[in-house]
């Protein structure tokens, strides 16, 4: 004999079991909403959601079916709509496949008649407030949606919290819904309270000077509390290269007199980094890069680069050394020492250089102002020519975009002077100015357009005796594409005193990350007045990396003989 509690068991087991075999389909179809109206609707119907359920039976469906017009009411009602009216039929004429069908007119939108928004306490004449009190979500006259009353009432107690007012309550909210006028009234009364203020920062680390930390507070105690203040500090410490994780928490339990102190617990990066990349682009050949960095050499933060590069044009060594001064001013002081050799189109040269410089950002604009001395060998025909300089530099750059690695949007304006005198350490006289121009706008829904400028002039007496680096030339990947690079110049490859460069592409989106693009690039590079520019045009391959597009272009050299192709490949940020 079976136990009875046993023997209920496998009763119940098998009743499930032999429902579940039954042979029984479900359709069920919604007419007359579109949209979130039939995403909640059906969200809402247990009859939709269980029609594939294993365990469905015509028992089980009869009574959901019978649910199903009280659940579309209370779908439509979050929506503000409370007078639908609802036909429903359920075909029964074929046993093993039973239809059920609804027919929802939503009816009129129940409108918001009266809202009452009022704040009380110290925030009330806050301009951020106010100025948030006239773009919200719900307004006389709108429908009454649930989400957007619920999204009004979280908007403003955020944003008090965010602006200090930690103390913020309601004193009053409430949504009257009268069937009977049919119309809603919301009454929404918020007590801001005292507004609280900023007190010292605690950094919670020991390898930097707490005085150097201090530089990325974007406030001062006792500024109004503002939570956009304190995501720019947690900002400014993530960026700033020194550790590894940033936790800036404001201690409001500790406030006294609702000044609250801030805590920034950080923990170090380790003091070394090492970097390693391979890589291969149409101008350089097959290249590496070995690099090694000291993130602090000392508690004021400063650092040491160094790097190794070596590809097929050419090698470069350098180390600087680097004095952060202000984070937020994007100022720092450099001192470098580098040594770099090429060998490009027949020409040689080999650079050693000095450069003391300081930069700051400003309105928007990076400024560096350096000073350099540069030696340089090098070599056009046989003649082996040395020249030696010292520069005063100005770099101007000014960079906007939506996106970092593939903006759709966004802009690069770069202006750089130069010069020399032989009066102060130098081998000749020459004067250089270069401005570069890039603009990047959308088109269409996913297409946008690249264009590009660029000019430069150098007043020297003689051509000659300026050294190569300083000189022009054109050709290659991000110039003159169809033609070999730095190939395009004065006769003979001793560069131009003379440049210009211009490119318009236009770049098609395809699907996920890849794209098609179509190019026109002219520039040439003169001694003498200004050449005619040589053209080139093609079409090309793009995919977006993490670290910016990868291109393959296929391009023709229109003013060569034979009018040749060329591939160019090369990976890197548009601007």
């Amino acid at each position: 004999m079976f136990p009875p509690r046993l023997g209920f068991l496998l009763c119940l087991l098998f009743s499930v079991t032999a429902l579940a075999q039954e042979d029984f389909r479900l359709t069920v179809t919604v007419e007359g909403v579109e949209g979130e109206l039939r995403r909640n609707v059906l969200a809402y119907m247990s009859l939709y959601r269980e029609r594939h359920h294993p365990y469905l039976n015509r028992t089980m469906a009869r009574r959901l079916f019978s649910e199903a017009e009280g659940e579309i009411r209370a779908a439509l009602q979050p929506l503000g709509y409370y007078r639908p009216q609802v036909e429903n039929e359920l075909d029964t004429r074929d046993p093993e496949h039973w239809q059920a069908r609804f027919r929802i007119d939503p009816g009129p939108p129940l409108p918001v008649a009266r809202l009452d928004l009022r704040l009380t306490g110290e925030g009330t004449a806050d301009p951020a407030l106010r100025q948030i009190l006239g773009r919200l979500p719900l307004k006389p006259g709108d429908r009454f949606d649930h989400r957007r009353y619920e999204a009004l009432k979280q908007r403003l107690l955020e944003a008090a919290l965010e602006q200090g007012y930690q103390d913020a309550r309601w004193r009053e909210r409430r949504a009257v819904v009268d069937l009977g006028a049919y119309q809603a009234r919301v009454t929404l009364v918020l007590d801001t309270g005292p507004r609280y203020r900023l007190g010292p920062v605690r950094f919670r680390q020991d390898i930097l000077d707490p005085d150097f930390l201090r530089t990325f507070v974007p406030f001062r105690p006792g500024e109004p509390y503002r939570t956009d203040a304190l995501l720019r500090l947690q900002r400014a410490l993530s960026d700033s290269g020194y550790f590894a994780r940033v936790e800036v928490r404001p201690l409001t339990r500790e406030a006294e007199d609702r000044i609250v102190p801030v805590e920034a617990d950080l923990t170090p990066l380790p003091p070394d980094h090492y970097g390693l990349g391979l890589g291969y682009g149409t101008d350089t050949g097959a290249r590496a890069r070995l690099t090694w960095d000291r993130r602090y050499l000392n508690r004021r933060g400063h650092r040491l680069e160094s790097e190794l590069y070596v590809a097929e044009t050419g090698d470069r060594q350098s180390i600087s050394y680097l004095i952060p001064l202000d984070y937020f001013q994007a100022s720092q002081v450099l001192v470098n020492a580098h040594r770099q050799s090429e060998s490009v189109q027949g020409r040689l040269r080999e650079t050693h250089a000095l450069r003391l410089a300081y930069s700051q950002g400003r309105e928007g604009w990076q400024r560096t102002y350096a000073l350099d001395y540069q030696f340089e060998l090098y070599r056009t025909d046989a003649e082996l020519v040395s020249g030696y300089l010292l520069m005063p530099n100005l770099a101007l750059t000014h960079t906007r975009s939506d996106d970092r690695t593939y903006p759709r949007h966004g802009h690069r304006i770069d202006l750089d002077l130069r010069g020399a005198t032989e009066r102060l350490l130098s081998s000749t006289d020459f004067f250089q100015a270069t401005l570069g121009l890039r603009l990047i706008r959308p088109s269409l829904r996913r297409d946008r357009w690249l264009l590009r400028l660029r000019g430069g002039q150098t007043l020297v007496r003689d051509l000659d005796r300026l050294p190569l680096s300083l000189r022009y030339y054109t050709g290659g990947d991000r110039t003159l594409r169809g033609y070999a690079f730095q190939s395009v110049g004065p006769d003979g490859g001793g560069g131009g005193s003379r440049l210009l460069e211009t490119s318009i592409e236009y770049e098609h989106h395809l699907r996920r990350r890849w794209s098609l693009g179509a190019f026109f690039d002219a520039a040439n590079a003169s001694a003498d007045g200004l050449a005619p520019l040589l053209r080139g045009t093609g079409l090309g391959l793009r995919w977006r990396s993490p670290v910016g597009p990868v291109r393959l272009d296929f391009a023709r050299a229109l003013d060569r003989p034979g009018r040749p192709w060329r591939v160019h490949f090369n990976i890197g940020p548009d601007l």
